[in-house]
């Protein structure tokens, strides 16, 4: 495949940016002066990405759906570009949008495409213009592309620097298969896009798309390496699955190259379509090239084009090799890696955690290696509830700059680089110190909670007299119901239970965030009550309340901590600072007894000397 080439001047290049800072729906206006390819980078927490859009109108709408704390879009484009929120009228969004997104649903539902872009930590955006989407598409394939078309060279923009010099599709791509078949010098493998399947206006960002799916012609990309890796693959296929071609069974051309290939009709009926794009290898077509079919026998009508087409997946299969569609992007070939491959680093080791009450805190090391003030309040309290504490800190910096925070907060204290949140960390504690299985009680918690009152008594002597064998504090029926993870205690049955280690020794470090809390977090609740656990939570928030599905934790908040609830969630914090609510939040925490030195971003008040 050819590089990106690059025009004499570069193009000039318009942004808008917007943040947002509550884990809400939000309804975004894009403004363009003209339709055209932009791009959208999105700052989700600690992830950066950046995604490709194909605005349709100069009025596009979108849904923007969060589900951390701290969200930036930045809308590019070489033409004028504006985005803004769409507000709300007394918290209801506009009928007009209503409508939009009711109609979106209905044409998702019937299986239209049109852009849903997904980030890796979980975050949605998508657009609900009504219309049609790219009707100038030569097919579905060149339409779900624009979906999660990622920007993966930034540095080689394919907005900014230009076109590619030359482009790589077959408009007679069966000629140029046998060309490729019939030359003994040539490759071995084979890359091929059919011209048929893209509009000529979209080819030069579809050949951008393709390189990062398959690798550029002339190098071992991902698709190449896959395939070196695995040699009973004889196709790698890019392309959604349509409908069989219509075919002629009567036609003598039809007739005779099914009888020369010992196929039958059914073989043409069930054939997937030859796809879009694909890799192929050449032994995978051993018979086309027994029979020495050349661009001279299909241009003089001796074989039927369409048909042998059509009939080369199946060559592929008959011929022993598997075809194997490759992913939107290359990287999710790997689901997710082992928890124990990250960097880790042993700073204190626990000691013999038989029959101990045993809890693994995870929480997040600033830049100077240590934990936030209100993690270290946490560890204190959990510590004085008489808790065999193991720290474990994510570190955004190398592990071996971790700060210890001492025995005073914690018993044993390991760091690890950031990789699958936190069950990627608590998985990882108990894959390399199996031991861990031999303590009476296993607490989970994090620093997404600031401890209230000083001392945890209550809740602990409330947790002592739990009828579960896993208790969380809070549940929430989002998706299906669960335990929220921030805080589950497993008694010794639990932790006896198979199914109980069989789940955390599945778990993988995952980057997308909704995965990983559909997954585990939800995932976990359903699998240790299918095994016959007791599960359920300490505070159950009123269904009157909650308001439908909703985290009790985030809605529920005040009602919670008046029930004897002694933690705020620090996304409150977070969510005051954004709505400007930041002073009333922080009294009625005062009132509660909580102490404000420990919130996260607190400035104590100026006083005035006199």
């Amino acid at each position: 495949m050819t590089t990106l080439g690059t025009p004499p001047a570069e193009a000039a290049m318009f942004s808008s940016s917007l943040t947002v800072s509550t884990i809400n729906k939000h309804y975004l206006t894009v403004k363009a002066s003209k339709v055209g390819l932009c791009t959208v980078e999105i700052e989700a927490g600690r992830v950066r990405e950046k995604y490709f859009l194909k605005l349709q109108k100069k009025n596009s709408l979108f849904i923007l759906r969060t589900i951390s704390g701290e969200n930036k879009l930045i809308f590019s484009a070489p033409f004028p570009i504006e985005v803004a929120i769409t507000q709300r009228l007394h918290k209801r969004r506009p009928l007009k949008v209503k409508l939009y997104e009711i109609l979106d649903d209905i044409r998702r539902r019937r299986g239209i495409h049109w852009p849903d872009i997904r980030t890796s930590n979980g975050m949605e955006l998508r657009e609900i213009t009504p219309g049609r989407f790219m009707p100038e598409a030569a097919s579905d394939d060149e339409r779900i592309m624009f979906h999660r078309f990622r920007d993966a060279e930034p540095e080689i923009s394919l907005l900014s620097k230009g076109q590619p010099q030359e482009l790589f599709f077959s408009t007679d791509i069966l000629a140029d298969i046998l060309d490729w078949l019939n030359d003994e010098t040539g490759s071995d493998f084979g890359f091929f896009a059919n011209a048929e399947k893209f509009s000529e206006s979209n080819r030069s960002a579809v050949q951008y798309y393709l390189e990062q799916c398959f690798g550029k012609k002339t190098d071992e990309g991902p698709a190449m390496r896959f395939m070196r890796a695995n040699p009973n693959t004889g196709m790698i296929s890019f392309g959604i699955a349509e409908a069989p071609s219509s075919v002629h069974h009567n036609r003598r051309a039809f007739r005779r190259t099914l009888a020369l290939m010992n196929m039958h009709f059914a073989d043409v009926e069930t054939s997937p379509t030859f796809p879009s794009a694909c890799l192929l290898r050449k032994s995978a077509l051993k018979w086309i090239s027994a029979m020495n079919i050349e661009r001279r026998d299909v241009e003089t009508g001796l074989y039927d084009a369409p048909t042998l087409l059509k009939l080369i997946p199946s060559l592929v299969r008959k011929a022993g090799f598997g075809i194997v569609p490759i992913p939107f992007f290359h990287e999710e070939l790997l689901i997710g890696r082992p928890v124990t491959e990250a960097s880790w680093v042993q700073f204190r080791s626990i000691s013999d955690p038989k029959r101990k009450n045993i809890c693994l805190f995870v929480g997040l090391l600033g830049k100077d290696g240590k934990f936030a003030p209100h993690a270290l309040a946490y560890m204190r309290a959990l510590k004085e509830q008489g808790l065999y504490l193991y720290a474990l800190g994510v570190s955004l910096s190398p592990p071996e700059t971790a700060c210890d925070p001492g025995k005073d907060f914690c018993d044993a204290f390991a760091a690890r680089e950031n990789d699958g949140h936190d069950f990627g960390l608590w998985a990882a504690a108990l894959q390399r110190q199996p031991e861990l299985w031999e303590a009476e009680t296993l607490l989970f918690a994090n620093d997404s909670m600031i401890p209230g009152p000083s001392s945890l008594n209550n809740l602990f002597e409330k947790l002592s007299l739990s009828p579960y064998d896993v208790t969380g504090l809070t549940d929430s029926t989002i998706g299906n119901p669960h335990l929220q993870s921030y805080f589950i205690h497993l008694n010794r049955q639990a932790i006896e239970t198979a199914a109980v280690r069989k789940f955390w020794y599945s778990v993988l470090s995952l980057t997308d965030k909704s995965r990983i809390i559909n997954l585990y977090e939800i995932g976990m609740t359903a699998k240790f009550s299918a095994a016959g656990l007791k599960c359920g939570p300490l505070f159950s928030a009123s269904s009157a309340v909650r308001g439908g599905d909703r985290n009790p934790s985030i809605y529920c908040w005040k009602e919670l901590i008046q029930s004897g609830f002694p933690f705020v969630k620090t996304q409150i914090i977070k969510d005051a600072t954004a709505s400007n609510t930041t002073d009333e939040v922080l009294t009625f925490l005062k009132n509660s007894g909580f102490n404000l030195e420990i919130i996260p971003g607190y400035t104590p008040p100026k006083h005035r000397t006199l």
